[in-house]
């Protein structure tokens, strides 16, 4: 009978595939409930990923309150019961990307110090593991520059920077430069910032992760902007208008570029 229910979440992604969003919610349901009468790990490592899919689906819909509420107090316990660590870390990344999206960084940072925590147990080898490892100190890292908190990033920048060495080509270095740029960009050490924007841009466009490459970009322009380089600071700024599809995301770049001819006294343009 375990299977039977398991395969309820298994065959969930069917619905999905068909594009009927309704009925991978509905199996989802299903599937969390009749594996709650069982209390094997297994059983609880599918209930935390149901859970999270579920709420993936919530935050579709612009339910996010909802989302990080299902990954708080349900799909973390379950986690945790499940001791696969891997997991457990994945989601309180999940909980803290929430806040970071929100700018509540102090709320993201507690989370993401217990992402990293689990992350750093997890010894379960997983094909994702690495990865995961990378992505979590990454974040992790990303969240304390912004917070100013610069010793501490910087020690998990070097831990990244450790194992990436290794994989020149993996596409995680697109956000590793990004984060590396960032460390200095935000302590004005500008030309050393440039290098790592330029060699993350590279490794974006590679990777043909335009969202990296877009966000690098940006990064690139305002320190541009800082040093008074306007002419190329404009051309980063004309490369991510003509390249982004997101209207908010453009509005901004139209108020950057009037920032520029201000500064160049362009007003005719």
């Amino acid at each position: 009978p375990f299977l039977n229910d398991a395969g309820v979440f298994y065959n969930s992604y069917s619905f999905l595939e068909k594009g009927d969003v309704d009925g991978f919610e509905k199996a989802l349901l299903e599937g969390n409930n009749k594996l709650k009468k069982y209390y094997n790990t297994e059983a609880f490592r599918l209930r935390a990923i149901i859970l999270q899919n579920y709420g993936i689906m919530q935050q579709r819909k612009n339910n996010e309150k909802l989302y990080m509420k299902l990954l708080i107090n349900e799909a973390i316990p379950a986690a945790k019961k499940s001791r696969d660590y891997e997991l457990i870390s994945g989601l309180y990344k999940a909980v803290a990307i929430i806040f970071m999206n929100n700018n509540e960084r102090e709320k993201a940072s507690e989370y993401l110090s217990e992402a990293l925590k689990y992350i750093e147990r997890a010894i379960k080898k997983s094909p994702t593991l690495a990865e995961s490892r990378m992505e979590t100190y990454i974040i992790n890292a990303e969240n304390l520059i912004e917070l100013k908190h610069f010793y501490d990033a910087k020690k998990i920048l070097d831990k990244a920077f450790l194992t990436l060495k290794n994989f020149p080509e993996s596409n995680l270095n697109d956000s590793y430069f990004y984060a590396e740029g960032l460390y200095y960009a935000k302590q004005n050490k500008n030309t050393i910032a440039l290098e790592s924007y330029e060699k993350g841009i590279k490794s974006a466009d590679k990777h043909e992760n335009a969202i990296a490459v877009n966000r690098l970009k940006f990064a690139e322009y305002e320190v541009l902007f800082k040093l008074r380089n306007y002419e190329k600071a404009k051309k980063n700024l004309e490369y991510l208008l003509k390249n982004t599809p997101f209207v908010i995301d453009k509005k901004n770049y139209y108020n950057e570029l009037a920032k520029v001819y201000n500064a160049t006294k362009e007003y005719d343009k």
